[in-house]
């Protein structure tokens, strides 16, 4: 946790806590989830492995991101690294829609959702079963992209049909409910949920208790949409509440059928986004199964590996290096395109003038040897020898300047200790504090010491830069 800062919380879940942190290495915000293994059983263990596995598999556009893994000792952690999510999630649009009396715009409907199917294909390619897809696990961004996440109680299904009854029950699928074997259409089930409760804010199927939904989900009807909305989607609806999963069509039959295809053609036209452009569903390979472990360092190793981009440059560095790059394209251009001495300096001058660099004394003696050599190289005469000479001197004599641009990094210094007494500046002090700071004396570096006088814990008397003594 020592590359993080903990931002705030997001959430809790049933064995795990869900936090906003900072990754300090590049300042990029990401999702951080803490799972405490302490008190977990082993099936809840090996969800949580099961879910880094997936998502680390997974480079899916609509997949929410692997971006590391790791354990913390000190309180025995499992920790998952996500893409952070900047627009929350749907279910908690929905939820403020309905309090604010709005509606989602068809458009928006059908571009949520397409993109969402396309990261239900990218799971059931490789044979993976949400089993907990709703409204909540759908993640949006401020840039109109929703992704598919939380796959804690995903399952690879390896023999074609799954038993364990699991998910939440608004959008569990008939056979989860009568207890049936049940496979990937479980899933287009609950896409079917997911995609009526953004046209109406409520789930298809409500009852006050679980025999009345029991009754209603083995039915597959629900009320009709409002009006508002085309008729294309109440047939998209028909084809995904289908009882009987055999009629169910799955994520390419989606995808492949006029109802969806015609609305991304128009996404195409109208904003230049192509959902078939931006699949890299193909890449996707399975990881092998993370075993667990009882010895912590042994499972650490089993862990996939940290899929980061590349860290953010600092703003000064770049400045510093374009003024570099413009001072090389104008020695480049004065060495090449002007033949006048005079012209040439000048060039150079106005150069140094721009970057402020103070102009260094010019050695206008010339190497006898380098003008013999300079003689054969060029075939000149003498004259033109000696001005070419002078001109490279001054190249030479401007081009070390670069150090005063972007100066070398200093060897570091021995840190000098010093021996000081602190003295308390108030009482807020912890009692282990105290009994350290009345017994020892501490020997604190330069970078200790700004750090206590940062956080004005105590009062320090000031170091004279040039003298090893103390100024009181």
């Amino acid at each position: 946790m020592k590359n993080f800062e903990i931002i705030n919380k997001l959430g809790n879940g049933a064995y795990s806590e869900v936090f906003k942190v900072r990754r300090k290495i590049d300042s990029k915000i990401y999702a951080l989830k803490k799972v405490k293994l302490k008190n977990l059983k082993e099936k809840e263990k090996a969800n949580s492995l099961s879910e880094i596995r997936i998502l680390a598999s997974i480079k899916s556009p609509f997949i929410i991101s692997y971006k590391e893994a790791f354990f913390t000792i000190e309180d025995k952690s499992l920790n998952l690294v996500m893409e952070f999510a900047d627009n929350g999630d749907l279910y908690q649009k929905i939820k403020n829609y309905k309090i604010k009396n709005l509606f989602f715009d068809e458009k928006d409907v059908w571009k949520i959702f397409i993109q969402i199917t396309r990261g239900l294909k990218a799971l059931h390619d490789l044979k993976i079963l949400h089993r907990d897809f709703k409204s909540a696990n759908i993640f949006l961004f401020k840039e109109g992209t929703a992704k598919i996440g939380d796959l804690n109680v995903s399952k690879i299904i390896t023999k074609g049909l799954g038993n364990t009854q699991t998910g939440t029950p608004y959008y569990a699928s008939p056979e989860v409910w009568n207890n049936s074997p049940y496979d990937l259409k479980s899933d287009i089930w609950s896409l079917g949920c997911i995609l009526y409760e953004m046209l109406t804010l409520n789930p298809p199927f409500h009852a006050d208790n679980f025999d009345g939904l029991y009754k209603k989900v083995m039915s597959g009807k629900y009320n009709k949409i409002n009006s508002r909305y085309s008729e294309d989607m109440n047939e998209l609806l028909k084809l995904l509440f289908k009882v009987d999963p055999k009629e169910r069509p799955n994520c390419d039959e989606i995808l492949k059928s006029d109802l969806v295809r015609k609305r991304i053609e128009f996404f195409k036209a109208e904003t230049g986004l192509d959902f078939d452009d931006v699949d890299v569903m193909d890449e996707n390979v399975l990881l092998k199964t993370i075993k667990l472990s009882s010895n912590l360092f042994c499972l650490k190793a089993n862990l996939p590996k940290p899929n980061y981009s590349l860290p953010k440059i600092n703003n000064s560095i770049i400045l510093n290096q374009t003024k570099l790059n413009n001072a090389t394209n104008f020695q480049n251009e004065a060495l090449l395109t002007i033949n006048n001495y005079t012209a040439r300096t000048n060039q150079i001058n106005t150069v140094r003038n721009k970057l402020r660099i103070s102009s260094p004394k010019i050695n206008t003696k010339v190497n006898k040897d380098n003008l013999h050599h300079n003689k054969v190289r060029l075939n000149s005469d003498p004259k033109e020898i000696h001005v070419r000479n002078r001109i490279k001197e001054l190249y030479n004599l401007y081009t070390n300047q670069k150090n005063k641009i972007i100066p070398k990094t200093k060897k570091p210094e021995e840190k000098k200790n010093i021996n000081i007494n602190i003295k308390k500046s108030n009482n807020n002090i912890s009692n282990n504090d105290k009994k350290i700071f009345e017994t020892y004396k501490l020997y604190l570096s330069k970078d200790m010491r700004k750090y206590l006088l940062k956080n004005n814990k105590y009062k320090l008397p000031k170091i004279n830069k040039y003298k090893s003594s103390i100024i009181k």
